[in-house]
């Protein structure tokens, strides 16, 4: 449970980014995940990955 809420809190700071530079390298620090496995987790659960 604790990575879904991770989760959650990295797709609220793209959120609150959206009007500036996203980087993959912050939006993986905010889940407090490796990017590798931010990025898998991501596409899993959204069906889209982190660059779309």
């Amino acid at each position: 449970m604790e990575k879904l809420q991770r989760m959650i809190d990295s797709i609220d700071y793209i959120e609150s980014n959206l009007g500036g530079e996203l980087n993959i390298e912050d939006i993986s620090k905010a889940a407090y995940m490796s990017k590798f496995h931010f990025q898998r987790m991501f596409s899993m659960l959204t069906g889209y990955t982190v660059s779309e």
